[in-house]
């Protein structure tokens, strides 16, 4: 899917309630229905992205207004999630009702607070593939997969054009907003940006790597594009897995070092629950060496390992996007 045109925000209908949006191009209208919280508006929103052959990419996230915002910048941390939904959905199934406090609306809030200074944009799985016993997310605007969502990474998704696009619409959304500040701060031009994904949504970041190794390398770049990777300045990998029996974590080192040269500080935290996993012993292989490789290039990473002291379970690999803070150097 290529080409993508610019996603615009075109109010219609407000509630007291809470917010939703839906985010489109032309000649799709955009509505959207808002509320505020303690650490500003918090919205659910969906885009529909077209390509020039006509197909769309719909997405749904949550965004988190920043909390302090005394900064001359914006701070956006964006997120990529895996099993979560919106809560009255995770209600709905046996698998996923266990976790429902860890629902899109309560992520958003668990990290506005532990970064104030941020506003957080959450991202919905563009599909959910139900089974008796389990629920998949698939990221298929972001990444190639299969039904079930396993990961195909390629040289090319525009992944990276898509998530430009999403960035720069959410940004003019907030300045709509009218709260009293510059504006000028929420201009794509001036935002640092943390890029954060979360188990199978760090397939979205392992795709990214691959994009940059190819914007690296392409003699007809997109200065756009270009641009838009040097506003990165953190990359968090949290507890990767999928369902694949490989490329948890990437270990190519064309690729790796194509992303060193970028400079991008690089989180990595783990968690027993993927690092003692019998059933998957890459997945420790594959960041021993993802880590590595990358500090011997001279990357900035920061790796923790979190609950090591605990016997290995789900509710641990969940409970490290409430340590990330506690935990930061």
């Amino acid at each position: 899917m290529r080409g993508f045109e610019r996603a615009q925000w075109v109010p219609r209908d407000w509630r007291a309630s809470r917010t939703i949006a839906d985010f489109t191009t032309s000649p799709l209208v955009p509505i959207q229905r808002g509320v505020l919280n303690e650490s500003g508006p918090t919205q659910h929103n969906e885009l529909q992205t077209s390509d020039k052959r006509g197909e769309a990419r719909t997405m749904s996230l949550f965004i988190v207004r920043a909390a302090d915002t005394r900064s001359n910048q914006s701070n956006v941390r964006y997120r990529e999630i895996n099993i979560k939904d919106i809560q009255k959905n995770m209600e709905k199934h046996s698998d996923s009702k266990k976790y429902a406090k860890w629902s899109l609306e309560n992520t958003a809030t668990v990290l506005s607070k532990q970064f104030p200074g941020s506003h957080v944009f959450v991202i919905r799985p563009s599909r959910m593939t139900i089974s008796k016993h389990a629920v998949f997310s698939c990221f298929d605007n972001f990444v190639s997969g299969d039904t079930y969502g396993t990961p195909t990474f390629c040289p090319m998704y525009n992944a990276l054009r898509h998530l430009k696009d999403l960035i720069t619409c959410c940004l003019e959304h907030v300045k709509t907003l009218k709260i009293g500040e510059d504006t000028d701060i929420y201009n794509i031009e001036v935002t640092n940006l943390s890029l954060m994904g979360f188990s199978k949504g760090c397939a979205v970041l392992n795709q990214f790597l691959y994009e940059f190794h190819h914007y690296d390398n392409d003699l007809n770049n997109d200065p756009n594009i270009n641009n838009f990777i040097k506003l990165i300045k953190d990359m968090w990998w949290l507890d990767g897995g999928h369902n694949g029996p490989k490329n948890t974590w990437i270990t190519n080192e064309d690729i790796l070092r194509s992303f060193a040269k970028l400079r991008i500080n690089t989180h990595i935290h783990v968690t027993p629950y993927q690092m003692q996993d019998k059933h998957r012993p890459w997945i420790q292989m594959e960041e021993k060496s993802f880590n590595d490789t990358l500090q011997r290039m001279g990357v900035s990473v920061q790796q923790t390992l979190h609950f090591g002291d605990k016997a290995r379970s789900l509710s641990s690999h969940f409970n490290v996007l409430t340590d990330i803070r506690s935990n930061m150097q």
